[in-house]
């Protein structure tokens, strides 16, 4: 008999994992929470000559009992269930972004958008897409200064400096606390960022002070703290970083798994022997 591996997830991290375990010719069931994406559809188009792949959309995991190498699964769909027996279990939900509008008390709107509406502009081929495209030439990016700022969102805050700036005439500012750059060649990116013009602020003690007009564009002023000069910006665009919180399905997920979570809710907690897809479960990743 094959082994089966449930899969629960239903966006790009559920579907990479799932295609690696079929290349490797791992038996794999998809769980589903929501209907999959557009993107993530056509992906089982591709899979559908596929005899062992199993996906389950729109689906619920209701209980889970047994253990590594025979785990007995009851998965809700609609109002039937379905019992599984697999030998091992992936949660790989999305991460939730939230972008930090209220932080900053800014109200987004075309002048004001979050980090992954910008990068949806941005596709990785094709022109770069930014609304009112023809007005805008200079775009601020707001990084670490409501909250702790992260390593991948500093980088693609970084990425998109550099091609903003690498092919047109827009500056680039970027206004930052911890600019973690601890990363795997972020040091780099960030050197290649400065060399292709785009300006990076850095705040210690202090925060800018930032108004929004009726129209919805962003003013701001603050003090350099190296100089003590004081300055003035008016944006094009002000892009704004977000939050990363765990998926709201987690909670019910990790209780039926009897899997521990850390004090922000995700299923991996601060264990240097968990690290880094383990769980407190044997036979369950995360």
């Amino acid at each position: 008999m094959n082994r089966i591996c449930l899969i629960i997830g239903s966006g790009t991290s559920a579907v990479k994992t799932a295609e690696e375990l079929l290349n490797q010719g791992v038996d794999v069931a998809l769980s589903s929470q929501r209907k999959l994406s557009e993107s993530v559809q056509k992906w089982l188009n591709h899979q559908s000559a596929c005899s062992n792949l199993t996906v389950l959309q729109e689906s619920v995991v209701i209980a889970c009992n047994g253990q590594a190498g025979g785990f007995n699964v009851s998965i809700k769909k609609e109002e039937q269930s379905h019992s599984l027996s697999v030998h091992a279990i992936i949660v790989a939900e999305e991460d939730d972004y939230r972008p930090n509008f209220q932080q900053y008390h800014l109200q987004p709107n075309e002048h004001v958008i979050s980090l992954s509406a910008m990068q949806a502009c941005m596709p990785t081929n094709g022109n770069v897409q930014l609304p009112f495209d023809n007005h805008v030439k200079h775009i601020l990016f707001l990084n670490g200064l409501a909250g702790e700022s992260y390593p991948h969102m500093v980088e693609d805050i970084m990425r998109t400096c550099v091609r903003l700036q690498s092919g047109s005439d827009i500056q680039t500012y970027v206004l930052t606390r911890n600019l973690k750059v601890a990363g795997n060649g972020l040091e780099r990116l960030y050197h290649q960022a400065k060399d292709t013009g785009t300006l990076f602020v850095k705040f210690t003690q202090t925060t800018p002070e930032m108004n929004q007009d009726q129209a919805g564009n962003v003013q701001l002023s603050y003090q350099d703290e190296i100089s003590g000069q004081l300055f003035h910006l008016e944006p094009d665009m002000t892009v704004v970083d977000e939050a990363i919180k765990p998926h709201d399905s987690l909670a019910a997920i990790s209780t039926v798994l009897g899997l521990k979570r850390d004090s922000s809710g995700f299923l991996q907690t601060d264990n240097v022997h968990r690290l880094n897809v383990l769980t407190n479960r044997k036979g369950i990743f995360a």
